[in-house]
């Protein structure tokens, strides 16, 4: 479950996709695997928005729009498993607990763009 297949498949938000694949683990008893893949590609895109020198403003609405589109994925695809869903919030923590001070410094520069 893990490689350039199902990384293919969460970036490009394929939801039907995905949703067969979820069936099909389930049935062979292999959700963990997934979830895990899952957990681990969420962590790797997430430390991704904060290497090198980015714009902040721009890295929280990029971060924005991929929770969303993690959600979506969540919710179409995964059927709102807990499981996925315990595991798409522990993934954003890890990743964003790693650049504790970048995501600070980034959330309070979006802000003050809108206040």
């Amino acid at each position: 479950l893990k490689g350039p297949g199902f990384i293919s498949l969460a970036e490009n938000g394929a939801t039907s996709q995905l949703a067969q694949l979820f069936e099909a683990v389930k049935r062979v008893g292999k959700i963990v695997e997934l979830k895990t893949s899952w957990a681990e590609y969420i962590q790797q895109k997430g430390k991704s928005f904060f290497q090198g020198k980015k714009n902040s403003e721009k890295t929280v609405e990029q971060l924005i729009d991929f929770k969303k589109k993690m959600d979506i994925i969540l919710d179409v695809s995964f059927e709102k498993d807990q499981l996925f869903r315990l595991s798409l919030k522990s993934s954003f923590e890890e990743f964003l607990n790693a650049n504790a001070n970048r995501s600070a410094e980034y959330l309070a520069k979006y802000l003050d763009m809108y206040m």
